[in-house]
Formats: C-alpha cells, sequence, structure tokens
C-alpha cells in the first residue's frame, strides 16, 4: 500500500525537523505536537489548499444566501 500524502508530508517535516534544524528526536515530537495542538490563542495560519477552497466555497454560499435573504426581504 502507497503512504498517503498527508503520512509523506509528516515525514518530510520529520526530516526537516531533525536534518536540517538540527532538533533531537525528542524536540522534533515536542515542536509536532505544538504544530498540532496550536495554543488557544494562536490561530493556526497554515491552512492547506483543501481548507482554502473550503472555505471559499462556505464564503460565496454566505453571500449567495445573503443575497436571497435581501430578494426575500424586499416588500
Amino acid at each position: 500500500k502507497a503512504p498517503e500524502e498527508k503520512d509523506l508530508k509528516l515525514i518530510r517535516r520529520i526530516k526537516t525537523l531533525l536534518y536540517d534544524q538540527k532538533f533531537t528526536i525528542a524536540g522534533a515530537k515536542r515542536q509536532l505536537s505544538q504544530e498540532v495542538r496550536p495554543e488557544k490563542n494562536q490561530m493556526n495560519l497554515n491552512l492547506g489548499l483543501r481548507e482554502n477552497q473550503l472555505l471559499n466555497t462556505i464564503l460565496k454560499v454566505k453571500t449567495e444566501l445573503q443575497g436571497l435573504l435581501q430578494v426575500l426581504n424586499r416588500p
């Protein structure tokens, strides 16, 4: 079975932390844990392409619904 893209992305991230940024294994685990579960006050700005597409679709639907509501509220 071929690895999924999310698994490959995680493997690349681990490699970067260990080899490029010289993290220890424990430090890399800690860093990955923080990236997966950002602090409550932090906003996770690392939206993937799929999340951005979903957000855009939701915003378009919202705009269309607001337009329909205006039409329905006309006298």
